[in-house]
């Protein structure tokens, strides 16, 4: 029997095309309207602007996705390392395709589960999970988990 991650990893291979649609501004503006309720770009660029673009630390992306709504961001990322996570080999190889166009190699893909990150503890400074936590089918094993691997301030 086909688990919910499964189920979501064979989802995106069926329906890349969600991704070259919201590569469409205009396209994602109005889905953002219609299926949120709100400016969901706004919202993001509001998200992004958090993260300082001289941050010189670890940054865990996950799911990364495609990367549609963080490329521009981690262009201005020059400092930073990048762990881009995701569960879907064809959202991760997506991804790949958009930052090696733009030369930027600061970023490492990795495909992999969210309830067995391969980090050790404590090793990213901040954690980016947007455009997914809602697939998460255990979403308090998920949080364990990132929290495991990110910096506590202690």
């Amino acid at each position: 029997m086909e688990n919910n991650e499964d189920r979501v990893k064979n989802t995106y291979k069926k329906i890349c095309l969600y991704d070259k649609i919201m590569d469409l501004p205009w396209w994602a503006k109005l889905a953002g309207n219609v299926v949120w309720g709100f400016h969901t770009i706004g919202f993001i660029e509001k998200l992004l602007s958090d993260i300082p673009d001289d941050f010189d630390g670890e940054l865990l992306d996950i799911p990364a996705g495609s990367s549609n709504f963080t490329l521009e961001k981690y262009k201005k990322l020059k400092n930073c390392t990048i762990s881009s996570v995701d569960y879907s080999s064809e959202m991760l190889e997506i991804s790949k395709r958009k930052f090696e166009k733009e030369n930027l190699m600061q970023i490492k893909f990795y495909e992999e589960s969210v309830y067995a990150l391969p980090f050790k503890d404590s090793h990213f400074d901040y954690i980016l999970t947007m455009n997914g936590f809602h697939v998460f089918a255990e979403k308090k094993a998920a949080f364990e988990e990132l929290y495991r691997v990110l910096q506590t301030g202690e």
